[in-house]
């Protein structure tokens, strides 16, 4: 499908609607309510941790100002993968549903544990679509490339109305050019609830959960981490210790019940042969249940960074 030539960036968007995507932001939700004028959990999680990039080329369209965009790279890979855009202001700053910060603000947020490092880069609004996004690269050239996922004229106001409202919310709103700014005149009236829009699916992107996130999450569930828990987790049976003692105990003992015949010494000889086993055998068992231990904590980590992985493959646009 292609983006169309020209797009009213005057139109608006009023009262609230509610939103259900086909797949879940980078913090696993995927139903919204997003109000008018309100920049909420719910409109930060929506064009902040999902459709950020598409937010970014709204601003693009109407400002003219670059995009940044921020790239993760895992650790363990050498490839560089895009989580988030925002535009370039002319103060040098990124500015996205979040707020006004600066590029090393905007990479800090998306440090995590699993990341070994991130980096922005500045990428002209027009070609964002071939360097940050998949699936889309004939709109390169297209400013107006963003209409290519907002797809119909209420999506296309939702996303022009929070684009003027980060402009306006952070001193911006003089660079709104008379030809992006809104019809509607009436800020008085009460909020209306919108009816529910389809939200188009990604077609292309990051946002598609593709095949190796499957394998990575068949991988971490294949890990036998409850398995080894309760291994490490076992003690020397309880009998083994009664007999033991009932073996090695003093005036209880076998030789004080015995005497000091050849019988006595002959079994005490085999009971001594026995709790030497019995004590090596404790002290191999201790250091099996020790390597257990361990086994179990490094398989618990690698589950864990294997589904953080899986999280940010497949998570998309942040």
């Amino acid at each position: 499908m292609s983006a169309p030539t020209t797009v009213d960036l005057r139109s608006d968007f009023s009262g609230y609607i509610e939103l259900t995507v086909p797949e879940p932001t980078a913090d696993g939700r995927r139903s919204f309510t997003i109000h008018s004028g309100h920049i909420d959990d719910d409109a930060e999680s929506y064009f902040g941790r999902g459709y950020c990039h598409w937010l970014a080329g709204a601003i693009h369209s109407i400002t003219g100002w670059p995009v940044v965009t921020v790239d993760v790279r895992l650790t363990g890979y050498a490839n560089w993968r895009p989580v988030h855009s925002g535009v370039l202001t002319p103060n040098g700053t990124v500015l996205d549903i979040f707020g006004d910060n600066t590029r090393q603000t905007v990479c800090a947020r998306h440090l995590e544990p699993v990341v070994a490092e991130t980096r922005s880069r500045i990428v002209a609004g027009p070609n964002v679509p071939g360097d940050v996004l998949s699936g889309i690269d004939h709109l390169r050239g297209n400013h107006l490339w963003w209409t290519h996922q907002y797809c119909t004229p209420e999506l296309q106001a939702l996303l022009l109305h929070f684009a003027r409202l980060v402009l306006t919310r952070h001193g911006y709103g003089h660079h709104i050019p008379a030809a992006a700014r809104s019809r509607r005149t009436d800020t008085t009236a009460a909020p209306q609830r919108q009816p529910p829009t389809d939200h188009p699916t990604p077609r292309g992107s990051a946002m598609s959960i593709p095949e190796e996130v499957a394998q990575l999450n068949a991988i971490a569930s294949a890990i036998p981490v409850g398995l080894l828990q309760q291994l490490a987790d076992a003690e020397v049976p309880a009998e083994v210790l009664a007999a033991r003692e009932a073996l090695s105990g003093g005036s209880g003992g076998v030789v004080a019940i015995l005497g000091r015949t050849g019988e006595a010494t002959e079994a005490a000889d085999g009971i001594s042969h026995a709790i030497a086993k019995l004590d090596r055998a404790a002290e191999a068992y201790q250091a099996v249940r020790n390597q257990l231990s361990d086994a179990f904590k490094s398989a618990a980590r690698a589950q864990q960074l294997i589904q953080q992985a899986a999280d940010y493959h497949g998570r998309g646009q942040k």
